[in-house]
């Protein structure tokens, strides 16, 4: 539902300063795809700070590398589904597998990974803990 809205936001900039040129992240698109990955409902605080923890991890691996071309590194996938086709994989929604590894556990079998998703329950209701790409 709000694949659009994530795809929309441009979350790494090439800046300009008097000496160089480089990619670095931009926080505020950042903090607006951290937003609306909350208003969905299905993330965990955990996994919103783990994100907010990964977009500075990134910046300052850009900032001490000084990348300034090719994909940024940390970013040539999307960052939920780990693809690089993720509107193929949402177009066969229907048809993944979902692979229950435990109570808290969940395998699912994409076209080209396995994404394991850790759940935690919370008053009742479900969120995604963690999203963890694991290649065949």
């Amino acid at each position: 539902v709000h694949f659009n809205e994530l795809k929309s936001l441009q979350l790494v900039d090439l800046i300009e300063d008097s000496v160089t040129v480089q990619y670095r992240v931009n926080f505020e698109n950042a903090g607006k795809y951290i937003t609306e990955l909350q208003s969905s409902g299905f993330f965990s605080e955990t996994y919103l700070q783990s994100r907010m923890r990964y977009f500075k991890e990134k910046d300052n691996e850009l900032l001490r590398e000084k990348q300034n071309d090719g994909p940024p590194a940390g970013f040539e996938a999307d960052l939920l589904l780990f693809t690089q086709e993720p509107e193929l994989v949402l177009k066969k929604s229907n048809s993944l597998r979902i692979e229950t590894i435990n109570p808290a556990l969940l395998k699912l079998t994409s076209i080209d990974n396995d994404l394991l998703f850790t759940i935690e329950a919370k008053d009742g209701k479900c969120f995604i803990d963690k999203i963890d790409f694991n290649k065949r």
